[in-house]
């Protein structure tokens, strides 16, 4: 019976060991991985340079400017990503990330910093570094 119980318990015990465990990996992750766009984009209005990586738990990302339709992304990249694209010329750009299969879009604004001149076309790593030149960016692959 006490053998039993000492089973019981020693098991109970891992369980929660490996919830906490499992529950600090999270806290972490989110905090270091998933902070919200308005620290992206006040990163880059700040100091002028910005890691996706930082920011966000993505892959790779590219960026989609007004007009650049869903079909297109799929048809460049093969991403099936679901997003509707601003129908005028100062709307917002779509960072869209890859992480596996799953992605995540999100609209920054346009108004301080133009982030399609020159980045557009191509899939960056998202350890690659968004960096401010004046009124544009541009985007510097490190690693």
């Amino acid at each position: 019976m006490r053998r039993g119980l000492r089973r019981v318990f020693v098991a109970v015990l891992a369980v929660c060991v490996l919830g906490a465990a499992l529950w600090a990996g999270l806290a972490v992750r989110y905090r270091y991985h998933n902070r919200p766009l308005e620290s992206f984009r006040e990163e880059l209005h700040a100091r002028g340079r910005a890691r996706v990586s930082d920011h966000f738990d993505a892959e790779e990302f590219v960026f989609a400017c007004p007009y650049t339709e869903a079909s297109y992304i799929h048809k460049r990249y093969g991403w099936d990503v679901n997003y509707m694209a601003a129908q005028h010329e100062g709307g917002p750009t779509e960072l869209i990330m890859r992480k596996g299969d799953s992605f995540d879009t999100y609209a920054i604004g346009r108004r301080k910093l133009n982030l399609c001149d020159g980045v557009e076309g191509k899939i960056y790593s998202a350890d690659a570094v968004v960096i401010k030149e004046g009124e544009t960016a541009r985007i510097e692959e490190e690693g």
